[in-house]
Parts: C-alpha cells; structure tokens; sequence
C-alpha cells in the first residue's frame, strides 16, 4: 500500500511543469517520508543464520536513513529561507549537493534491503 501511495505522490513531482509552488514541495516531502516508512516496514524474520549480520545491517539503514534525512532538511532550509539562493553560486552548489546526497543515501537503503533478500535467499538455498 504505500509503494502505491508513493507511485500517486511521485507523479505529482515529476508533472513540475505543470503543478508548482506549495503542492510540488508538499508532493515531495511526502513521497521522500513515505519511502522512509516503506524501508523501516521492510524487516528479515531475522532467522538464526546471518542474525548479526542483519542486525548490523539495520543498524546502518538506520543511519544512512539519518544521514538522508539531515541532508534533506538542510537542503529545504536553504531552498525555503535563504533569499535568492539562485544568484549565490556557492550557496546554490552545496544546497544541490545536499540534495543529491540525500537522494542517494535514500536510494542505498533499496540496496541494503536487496543485500538482506540476498542473504534470506542464501539461507532458503542451503536449508534444501
């Protein structure tokens, strides 16, 4: 259900062209929580085979989630309140930056759930 709810919000961000302002940010922000909540619904069953591994897997999702969210919240700090931050080249470059680091740590949490499903393969492999 929330895959589904993200797919509805992100297509509101990506029409920018056509819906601006206030909804776009709105669309956004939600989008970006709601993967945020698909990935911390996202858990192994925690068998006994890999269990440390796993733990310490969502321990760094956990921070790699952390790490998005600061970068994100810099990064609107800087869009909302900091006035013509286009004509501020330096300014403009470390807010897109920010941007980019955000979205990408928010992407790496994809991989470290794939890295998971890889592990609960291995265990379903050798159990046969």
């Amino acid at each position: 259900m929330i895959l589904v709810l993200v797919q509805y919000t992100t297509l509101v961000v990506v029409r920018f062209d056509t819906i601006k302002g206030p909804v776009h940010y709105i669309f956004t922000a939600l989008t970006f929580f709601l993967i945020l909540v698909y990935h911390f619904n996202v858990r192994s069953q925690y068998s006994e085979n890999h269990r440390e591994i796993k733990a310490d897997v969502h321990s760094l999702k956990q921070f790699v989630a952390c790490c998005s969210v600061v970068c994100m919240f810099v990064f609107c700090y800087l869009m909302l309140f900091y006035e013509d931050i286009h004509l501020h080249d330096a300014s403009w470059t470390f807010a897109c930056i920010l941007e980019i680091f955000a979205l990408l740590a928010l992407g790496s949490l994809d991989m470290l759930d794939i890295y998971v499903v890889g592990l609960d393969i291995q265990e379903g492999v050798a159990d046969l």
